[in-house]
Order: C-alpha cells, then structure tokens, then sequence
C-alpha cells in the first residue's frame, strides 16, 4: 500500500486535459527530473512515487525491478495518470519496453518516458572526441540498456561504463558529503579520467544531486550529462502531439508525493539540505581577520564557509595619469585565484600573458563597489591598491573580496591617519556584498558551489551600510526572473549584508585595539 505525503490532493474529474503527469523512482534521485518539469511544465499537476520501502534498485535482478515498475505503474493508473514518467535508470533499463506495451492497452493510450534515451542523444551531441564515460547501478550497467542506445545515435562512439554500487544508497542516506562518498566518487572516475572520456552521463538520477563533487573530479573541462531537461522537453512534446496540455491558462499546478517506505524520511530526504544546517535566509560562518599580512597598509583574511580570500590594502603617493594635478586620489582593485584554490589547478594568468575575462570582470566590480564609499578629495592625490586573491573557492568568491576589501581598505585609511597623510578618513560609509539565487524554486541566501551551479537564478548584490544599492547583478538560467522573485532576493542580501556589516564593523574595532 502507498504512503500518501504532503501535497495538494488533485481533483481532476474525467477530463483527461486535467489529469496528472505521474513520476516515479525509487528513491529520491527521481525528484531531480520532477525539478526540470515543474519548471518546463508550470502548469502542469504531477504524482511522484518513491518506492522507498524497496530502494536501492541497483542490484537487483531485471525480472524483480520489472514486477516492481508494473506493480507502481498501476497505482499510477488508478489515480488517474495520463503520462507515466519513468525517472529511474535502473526501471527504464529493465522494464520500459514492458511498461509502454501494458500502457498501450489503458483506456486512454498512457504514452511511458525514460531517462536512457535522451541522455544516449544528448552524449553523443556533445561529446568531440567520440570517448563518452556512464557511471550508473550494476543493473544498469548490466543491461546494456546505454551501449545499445548511444550505438543507435552514433556506432562509431565508444562507451566506458563503470558501475557505481553504494553511491545511490550514499545520496539515499543524505550522506554525499563525508569521506566515504568523495572516496567513493574518486574511485568511480579515475577509470573514467584514464580513458580520456569528455562526455559523462550520470545514469543514475541521484547522481545529479552531488553532480558538483563529480564535476571536480573529473574535471572543468567533462561534459555531464542528466536526463532532467532532455526528458521534460520529449514530455512536453508528447503532451501537445498528444494534445493532452493542461488548459489551465494561468497559476501553478499542484502536486502531490507517494512513497512505500517511512513517509517522514522520505519527507526529510526530499528536502535539499543547505551547507552547515542553515536556513534559505542563513549566512555561511563568516570570519574576518584584521592584519593578517602584516607588511600591508591594511589586510583581512575573510572566510565564508569554504571559501577563504586575502584581501589587502596598498597606498601609493601617485595618481593614474588622468588624475594627476585635480587634488584627488584614486581607488582600483585586482583579483586573481590561486592556482589550487578550486581543486584542480587553476593556470596562473602571468603563463597566459594577460589575465582571464572572469578576472577582469570581478576586479572592476570590486573597483566600483569601494568607490561608491570613498571621498577621492579627502584621499589626496594618491591611490590605494586593493588585491584580493583567493585561498580557497566554494562559491560566492567577488562577494567575499568586496566584504574583505572594504575591511582593509578601512584599515589602511586609519594607517594613513596615524602616520598624519590624512587629516579625515576619506571613507563615506561601509560597503559589502552577497550571493543570492534561486534553488529548487526557493529563494536562498549566500549560496555556495553546490547551489550556484544548480541554481535556477544566481545574483550578487553590493550594498552601502545604510542599505544603498551599488551593484546588483542577476542571471536567470532556465525560467526568466519575475519582479517579485527578484524582491525577495534583494530582501534576503539585505538581510545578510547587515549581518556582513557588523562583522566588517568588529573586525576593524578589534584592529584598532590590537594596535
């Protein structure tokens, strides 16, 4: 018998227009396609099933998962379904051929999708070497279901499988970021880094969910492939062939959630957990640390969860040419990444001559933040350098320079003063900044690696002190950002910069009293 979890209960009545599109899996990872079709389809009702009590699919027998897919597939009917969404790789590899022929013989021609097939299509587009890798279940890798998919797309592609036997179970269990699980994914990718693979697909939907740890491993440079979006797409095709769209012309649909196993473990898996056990609107433990290099005019080591940047003031009794002789100083700003600072080793910009666009882009915006809060007539014809290079990346690195660099711009300000340079601090009020997005259709705060390259929407917002806006910079990645998403968002950084501007505010007072 199924467990009924939270969700709107959906009255769809004989309308076959108005009936759900039903998901299932057999765990969790099927909530990472349910993620790319409520944002495909919006208006669009969904069922999703966990088959929980009988996870992991992975090892077992075909025979056993294909009586396990017929079983649930049923259920489906009978509440209703008028598409059946098969996000599990295991169940597609062993019992989609099955299912679409007993779905055939429903009163209504219920038309089944998997998640092989577009994945297989999307590989072989992307891949340039021909070399495409396939981490998934042993049953999975057993059935062949892939090999026989990318060699219906393109013969001449070969395909490295590794099968991956606890990782699932690892997700399932919300434990993908101890020791166990980096072992775990290491060992699963260095085949894969040995063959030369540029292309991987995650044949597995729960990978997705560490696809960051993946992507680190593997390397910037490795194409991975989920069958989220590819799948809604092929659903929203089927739908208007079918002309089975939902006629709701404005709002969202509903959804409701199954599961065989314990509704509430199920509840608190499906939940994405924030870094450090936070809230949507939590800060990352942030430190700041005055004087930290002791020869500069002003420093400050700030941390912001696992992202670390030395940020550092230095003052020279010169101006750029086209300021020369107006009585006014100048502030300017670089930045740059370690070579190691994001795993892999990151070039220095000095082998490639110049420095990358990123870098560039980043160093103007810190620039312009500090800018915003000084009086270059108080400054006197001289300019103050601010480099902030990064020890250590995990998302949110330009927010965290402009928060540092403020610290140690205000601490080479009070340098300058005590040496008698300056009469007046030249700074007009405070300044910092803060990440913010959208993540599975939720408004979060200081966002880290993991969430931005999955979010829906990331920003960056630079704010004075007294809650000025300098700088607001926002992408949509999927779904355009409205005006009210865009609200919270810019509430949620105020809230953070607050917090970011009394520890800049300590972090000064403490190095005021050290000297």
């Amino acid at each position: 018998m199924m467990a009924r979890m939270n969700g709107a209960i959906v009255g769809h009545g004989r309308d076959p227009h108005a009936r759900p599109i039903a998901v299932f899996d057999s765990g969790v990872g099927g909530l990472t396609v349910l993620h790319e079709l409520l944002v495909r389809l919006p208006r669009e009702d969904f069922i999703y099933l966990g088959d929980t009590a009988r996870f992991p699919y992975g090892q077992r027998s075909p025979e056993e998962i294909e009586r396990f897919a017929a079983e649930i597939a049923e259920e489906l009917l009978h509440r209703q379904a008028k598409l059946l969404v098969v996000a599990c790789n295991s169940a597609t590899s062993a019992a989609l051929p099955s299912l679409s022929a007993r779905m055939r013989q429903t009163t209504l021609g219920v038309d089944v999708m998997g998640v092989v097939r577009p994945e297989a299509l999307r590989a072989v587009a992307a891949t340039r070497s021909g070399r495409i890798g396939l981490l998934a279940t042993p049953t999975t890798v057993a059935s062949g279901a892939y090999e026989q998919a990318v060699a219906a797309v393109d013969p001449h592609v070969a395909l490295y499988a590794v099968p991956c036997p606890t990782l699932a179970s690892i997700i399932q269990a919300g434990e993908q970021f101890d020791e166990q699980a980096v072992a775990t994914v290491r060992a699963a990718c260095e085949p894969l880094r040995r063959a030369g693979v540029d292309t991987v697909i995650l044949g597995c939907t729960h990978y997705p969910l560490i696809s960051p740890m993946l992507q680190r491993t593997l390397g910037p440079e490795v194409a991975l492939i989920t069958s989220g979006a590819a799948l809604a797409r092929q659903v929203e095709h089927a739908l208007s062939t079918r002309e089975l769209r939902n006629p709701r012309s404005e709002g969202e649909g509903e959804y409701r959630f199954l599961c065989t196993g314990d509704v509430d473990a199920f509840r608190e898996l499906g939940v994405s957990k924030r870094s450090h056990d936070r809230g949507p609107d939590g800060l990352r433990p942030t430190t700041i640390e005055p004087g930290f290099v002791r020869a500069a005019t002003g420093s400050a080591l700030i941390s912001i969860g696992g992202t670390r940047v030395i940020c550092t003031a230095a003052a020279q009794e010169t101006v750029p040419r086209w300021m020369a002789g107006k009585g006014k100083g100048w502030v300017t700003a670089e930045y740059a990444m370690l070579p190691a600072s994001t795993g892999d080793r990151k070039p220095r910009d000095i082998a490639k001559g110049r420095p990358d666009g990123r870098s560039v882009e980043i160093q103007r915006l810190i620039g312009r933040s500090l800018r915003g809060v000084v009086d270059f007539k108080a400054l006197g014809e001289r300019t103050i350098y601010l480099d902030c290079d990064v020890l250590e990346a995990d998302g949110g690195t330009r927010c965290a320079a402009i928060t540092g660099a403020y610290v140690a711009l205000a601490l080479a300000c009070a340098c300058l003063r005590d040496k008698g340079k300056l009469t007046e601090s030249p700074l007009t009020g405070s300044v910092a900044a803060v990440s913010c997005g959208i993540v599975d259709g939720q408004p979060r705060l200081d966002l880290d690696y993991g969430e931005d390259s999955n979010a829906e929407v990331d920003a960056n917002v630079v704010m004075t002190g007294d809650g000025g806006l300098v700088e607001v910079q926002a992408t949509a990645e999927r779904t355009p950002l409205s005006r009210a998403h865009l609200d919270e968002l810019l509430v949620l950084a105020a809230g953070g910069i607050e917090t970011l501007r009394e520890l800049q505010a300590l972090a000064i007072a403490q190095a005021t009293v050290a000297a």
